[in-house]
């Protein structure tokens, strides 16, 4: 069995992932990234850094600089893997690496510097909280000038709305899913609902359809009023647009197949919305999400069979579609382009007030 140094602990053991590839090129902002998860005020701690496969030698700089700065107190474990799985499946490869002794997981990315004390106060809210199974914080942008995330809520007709960034996010808050920049989670919430994230994904909305899972399999998700961290965002993604443009439109096809009990409905909702950004960008490959969205959603449909995840209760934030889709054809007309954040631009449009929540 693992022994932890406990000279300064403050509670449960806590396990820290955190996921690389081929970040040389943005090294400055990595490595403080690293160096912030090193220096959370919290112990006992563990973090594993997982390669997926990089080529570059970032993560044998990463390693080398840890080696020099990390504190004894610490446990460390570094993965190299042989190619890039993905975002999902690299953290889910590290999930089953964790201590067993840890009662915590936090997801961090490599380009998320956490506030240092963080950490002890999303474990402290969980810790008093025993229903709900995961948490994040306030989230801001690398430059501290505009809120990140606070949360996210998925729309009653499933597209996305970032909680905060149209007002203050001042009070503990239910919401759909937590951002996969910085996120706490409890283990045994996690092997309830039957894991981590569904690794076919590879990546984005893997934290979608995590938070969606765990509502329902009886745990809540929360946002909690504290300052958790600053994102600088797309470091890794931004350098390889097709990315971009296809994991989010097809997982997302997926998610809807899988916890909308009317999702032959709201398919049609969502092909329609793609023939239409499909002539908007001149882009086939978004037809090309939407058919294997659709494949992807049954192999999902059936692993969530597998874990008896019938009920679909979780927040859910109303709004017209007829209001949204009017906004989005009055937003494109004014910047001329189909651009990505779209549909966010003008659910914020729409919405000049706190959004109203159903469960």
């Amino acid at each position: 069995m693992e022994q932890f140094k406990d000279n300064k602990a403050h509670g449960p053991l806590v396990t820290v992932i955190t996921v690389n590839y081929n970040s040389l090129a943005t090294k400055t902002i990595v490595l403080e990234s690293i160096k912030g998860i090193i220096n959370l005020d919290y112990r006992p701690l563990e973090i594993i850094m997982v390669d997926n496969g990089s080529d570059d030698g970032s993560f044998e700089h990463i390693e080398e600089t840890v080696k020099k700065s990390a504190p004894k107190d610490i446990t460390f474990k570094f993965l190299k893997l042989p190619k890039n799985y993905g975002f999902a499946a690299a953290n889910d490869i590290a999930f089953t690496k964790r201590s067993k002794e840890a009662k915590y997981v936090a997801l961090i990315n490599n380009d998320l510097l956490p506030e240092p004390g963080s950490l002890k106060k999303l474990v402290d809210f969980l810790e008093n909280n025993s229903d709900i199974g995961g948490a994040q914080g306030l989230i801001l942008s690398w430059d501290g000038t505009k809120v990140d995330s606070a949360g996210i809520f998925v729309t009653n007709f499933w597209y996305t709305y970032v909680y905060g960034r149209d007002f203050k996010a001042a009070k503990k808050t239910f919401v759909s899913y937590i951002s996969g920049a910085y996120s706490v989670y409890r283990v045994d919430s996690l092997l309830k609902c039957g894991g981590l994230f569904f690794s076919p994904f590879f990546m984005y909305a893997e934290d979608l359809e995590l938070g969606l899972r765990l509502w329902c399999t009886g745990s809540k998700i929360a946002y909690v009023p504290i300052v958790a961290g600053w994102h600088f965002g797309s470091t890794t993604t931004k350098r390889y647009t097709h990315i971009i443009v296809y994991f989010p439109w097809r997982n997302m096809i997926a998610v809807i197949m899988a916890y909308d009990r009317f999702y032959p409905l709201k398919l049609l909702e969502k092909l329609a919305f793609y023939l239409v950004a499909a002539y908007a960008k001149r882009d086939k490959l978004i037809l090309r999400e939407f058919i294997n969205g659709v494949l992807l959603g049954f192999a999902l449909r059936n692993w969530l069979k597998k874990l008896n995840c019938k009920a679909k209760t979780y927040p859910v934030m109303e709004i017209s579609i007829f209001k949204l889709y009017s906004q989005i054809l009055k937003t494109y007309i004014k910047y001329g382009s189909w651009f990505s954040g779209l549909s966010s631009r003008s659910i914020s449009e729409v919405l000049k007030f706190e959004p109203q929540t159903t469960s």
